[in-house]
């Protein structure tokens, strides 16, 4: 990492860098002085280099692993029935007989190589509860990093934890080791989530930034990733290919400059100009003019200098600082929570629809991608469909579906009616990725710069707790096979209800860089009036 930023640093002082910036000056100083200073997002522009970037972000996305659990279908020379009847009866046939649990799978997954069957189905499952606290701690802490040292340095420390814990774990000898190698992976994971989103919304323009939002995201790799795993067959050569995503995707990233918006945040405007000049340069051509980006710049620095005397760290405070922003934090946070429980509650159940394995994650992916580039081109050329109708449109679908499961569950025509559940568990979790789109949009959009990554951080955060959760969620069909459905039913009822009430429309905003002033925070104001108070009866 150091060699890597002293070649940077080397490049950017080259004579060609210097070159670049004195055309730039030179135009500037042609042109008639200008009054009014744009906004950073009128410089971002859709060009080679947004194309390459978003190229880069979309390999970034690429990292999974499938847990599945196999078809107990004798042990011996007893056949079984189904997969209850096989866990009451083997347990007694393998201490008696000594029989073999004569297994089908589709994936040769953690399950089958360490034998966990029936009750111990139970022990991989909760595992994947304990390895998202490994998320969940690595969105907190790599929110806090990437808002001190950069969107950049932040996703090649989790890129390439991602490659050497994922290679660990993929010659791990036991499910012990392979358990908490997993967390591991599940910490570098966490972070390289949380600074993605932010890099990628802090690049591109704004009025193409919901589109974008949809095309490049988690969709197309579930297409993807199904195929890898299928040509892979088995968990740890998956593994080893995960690994490879991520050293190519760190190797690419290298190569693509730090979020502009960041370097004026923190007062390194002269990195911003040279990164503007060498973009400039890659897209060969641009609409803007040279002198409104000067002063677009000196004007940014010259608010930087001003804040440096009163500078102070930025903390999880700032997010909550005024009762709306409390509003925001609570619901975009439950929001996130109940989406990720909706989401990976049906995911890790999949292996009990019917159809196959791998083309039922294809056919999620597909349904995920296509309803991401129609809501994409909706939101670019309807002015009314923003954020809040995209939530809604979301909710309702998957409050229509999971009603469907509910009454299929409930009247126990399940096994009957195998094509409802099917397609309608497909649709919900294909639907929740315009839930995490249009909640961590708004979340981008409300929030200023200073702590943008740290109110993502949070929704991160609250996403791995529904994520957590979920496994936990469907031991209720223990007392009740519909309790589960039932349960994410009521859950997205209350998310619909707290969006609409409490979230505003943030579509064609420009992203904000300020916190509200000091008068409008609600511990200042109480310290003030305390002070008055004090003045007053002295």
């Amino acid at each position: 990492m150091a060699e890597a930023e002293g070649e940077d640093a080397a490049s950017t002082s080259s004579q060609e860098d210097r070159q670049l910036l004195a055309e730039v000056r030179a135009e500037a100083e042609g042109r008639p002085e200008v009054v009014k200073h744009k906004n950073l997002d009128d410089f971002l522009t859709l060009g080679r280099y947004t194309l390459f970037f978003l190229f880069n972000t979309e390999m970034m996305t690429l990292t999974s692993l499938i847990c599945a659990n196999p078809i107990i279908r004798s042990c011996g020379e007893v056949v079984f029935e189904n997969q209850k009847d096989a866990c009451r009866q083997l347990p007694n046939l393998t201490t008696t007989t000594g029989c073999v649990p004569q297994l089908e799978y589709q994936f040769y997954s953690v399950n089958v190589e360490f034998n966990y069957l029936c009750q111990e189905e139970k022990l991989v499952k909760n595992s994947i509860s304990v390895q998202m606290l490994g998320v969940l701690f690595g969105a907190v802490i790599f929110g806090q990093v990437s808002d001190s040292y950069g969107r950049k340095f932040t996703i090649l420390i989790s890129l390439f934890g991602i490659a050497v814990t994922s290679l660990m774990n993929a010659y791990v000898p036991s499910f012990f080791y392979f358990y908490w190698i997993r967390i591991l992976v599940g910490f570098f994971t966490g972070g390289l989530s949380t600074s993605m989103g932010v890099y990628q919304v802090e690049n591109i323009p704004m009025k193409h930034r919901m589109w974008i939002s949809t095309v490049i995201t988690w969709s197309p790799n579930f297409i993807i990733f199904p195929i890898i795993a299928y040509y892979c067959h088995d968990w740890r050569t998956l593994l080893k290919a995960n690994a490879i995503c991520a050293i190519l995707s760190a190797v690419c990233i290298s190569f693509i400059y730090e979020s502009p918006r960041f370097l004026i945040q923190k007062g390194r405007v002269e990195e911003a100009r040279r990164i503007f000049a060498k973009i400039r340069k890659i897209d060969r051509n641009s609409d803007y003019n040279p002198q409104e980006l000067e002063a677009m710049l000196v004007h940014e620095q010259e608010n930087h200098e001003k804040r440096v005397k009163k500078q102070r760290q930025y903390t999880y405070y700032h997010i909550i600082c005024t009762w709306e922003m409390i509003s925001w934090t609570c619901t975009l946070a439950i929001g996130i929570a109940i989406t990720s429980l909706t989401n990976y509650g049906l995911m890790f159940n999949m292996e009990k629809l019917s159809g196959s394995l791998y083309w039922n994650n294809v056919f999620m992916g597909i349904i995920r991608w296509t309803m991401n580039i129609a809501v994409g081109l909706s939101d670019y050329k309807l002015p009314w469909f923003g954020r809040k109708v995209i939530n809604m449109m979301a909710l309702v679908f998957n409050g229509f579906c999971l009603a469907c499961v509910c009454v299929l569950y409930y009247t126990g025509t399940q096994n009957d009616g195998g094509w409802v559940l099917r397609y309608c568990t497909i649709g919900a979790t294909a639907m929740c990725s315009q839930l995490y789109l249009s909640k961590f949009m708004a979340c981008n959009e409300l929030y200023p710069t200073s702590v943008r990554n740290l109110a993502v951080a949070v929704l991160a955060m609250f996403s791995r707790i529904g994520t957590i959760v979920a496994p936990q969620l469907f031991y209720l069909s223990d007392i009740s096979a519909v309790l589960p459905y039932l349960a994410l039913l009521a859950f997205t009822l209350f998310d619909a209800f707290l969006f609409q009430v409490f979230i505003p429309e943030t579509k064609g905003t420009p992203l904000p860089d300020n916190l509200p002033p000091k008068e409008q925070r609600l511990f200042y104001r109480e310290k003030k009036r305390r002070v008055s108070l004090i003045t007053e009866a002295i």
